[in-house]
């Protein structure tokens, strides 16, 4: 097991190198500072997480695997099964796990570019000033959920619908569809991706955050 170049991880199984983004490996620590142990919701904001992100550590103890990140020095710790099905690996790897990870950066991505914007376009709006801002990154913290960003950058239906299926519960699609639309409001994510959940989801025409998500887990 090795550090990769650009900060990340690789970890050596079965004769296969399977790779992970230091990001992409933050923003899933199970660490109780990290995830409700409850409810399982990330209770950290991708944005807070520190700039230069990078893996400085990783000690393997059977089939626990400890991850030290800098610049901070914080700690988390996966299981090697949990690790191997979401590997970002070769193409000995199933595809839609690499696309998934693929549309994951993308997303992250998406969203740090779309906060100057959306901050601009808040300012913009009626009441608001730079004396205020303090709320904007408040409201930011609140309604920038990655998951939302990421669908945003799936143009398959099919795709927005399995990706919710795996990541959104049915008892958070109403919670997603008030952050949508703040960010919606903002000009943060586009207009024409707000459509109508099935009423599994929450009743007929509850709204949904996107390409009619279920939200079924």
């Amino acid at each position: 097991m090795t550090s990769q170049n650009d900060g990340g991880l690789e970890l050596e199984a079965d004769g296969f190198v399977q790779r992970f983004p230091a990001i992409w490996l933050r923003d899933n620590c199970p660490c109780a500072e990290c995830l409700d142990p409850d409810s399982g919701q990330k209770l950290k904001d991708i944005t807070e997480l520190p700039d230069r992100l990078a893996v400085s550590a990783a000690q393997e103890t059977g089939e626990w695997v400890l991850v030290t990140f800098a610049p901070d020095g914080h700690r988390s710790t996966f299981s090697r099964s949990w690790l191997a099905a979401h590997a970002l690996g070769s193409g000995d790897m199933d595809p839609r796990t690499i696309g998934d990870i693929a549309d994951y950066m993308t997303g992250i991505t998406r969203m740090s570019a779309a906060k100057a914007n959306a901050q601009d376009t808040w300012l913009g709006q009626p009441g608001n000033s730079s004396k205020n801002s303090d709320i904007f990154e408040r409201m930011w913290r609140s309604n920038a959920d990655p998951r939302l960003f990421q669908i945003a950058e799936m143009r398959d239906a099919g795709a927005q619908q399995d990706y919710a299926k795996l990541h959104i519960r049915k008892s958070e699609v109403a919670d997603l569809t008030k952050k949508h639309e703040w960010l919606v409001h903002v000009g943060a994510l586009p207009p024409d991706q707000q459509q109508v959940a099935p009423a599994s989801a929450g009743g007929a025409g509850a709204p949904a955050p996107t390409g009619g998500a279920t939200g079924q887990w």
